[in-house]
C-alpha cells in the first residue's frame, strides 16, 4: 500500500492519512494517533495535513483540554470520492478508538 500511495500521491503515508481523514470525518484525526497506528512518526504526516489545511481541504481543531490538535475533512465531494477509493482498495484505517 505504501509503495502505491508513492506511485499515485508522491508520498509514502499520504494514502494512509487520505484513508483516516475520508473516513473519520468530523470526529477528527489526530495526527499522533495515526503515526502511532501507521507505526512511524508524525512528522511524515504534518507537512501533508498542513497542506490539506492550506488548500482548505481540512481544518484544525484544539481538543479541549488537551494539547491534541484534531483535523477533518472540509465539506468537499472530494472526501467522499476518496472514501470510496478507499473502500474498494481496502485500505486499512484507524478505528476510532485511536484516533478520535
Amino acid at each position: 500500500m505504501r509503495r502505491l500511495s508513492q506511485v499515485l500521491f508522491g508520498h509514502t503515508y499520504r494514502l494512509e492519512l487520505i484513508a483516516a481523514l475520508a473516513t473519520q470525518g468530523r470526529r477528527g484525526v489526530c495526527i499522533s494517533d495515526l503515526a502511532a497506528f501507521a507505526g512511524t512518526n508524525g512528522s511524515v504526516f504534518h507537512p501533508v495535513v498542513r497542506r490539506f489545511v492550506t488548500e482548505g481541504l481540512v481544518s484544525m481543531q484544539k481538543e479541549q483540554d488537551s494539547r491534541r490538535v484534531l483535523y477533518s475533512p472540509t465539506e468537499s465531494a472530494v472526501w467522499d470520492t476518496l472514501a470510496d477509493l478507499v473502500n474498494r482498495w481496502n485500505v486499512p484505517v484507524p478505528r476510532t478508538e485511536g484516533v478520535r
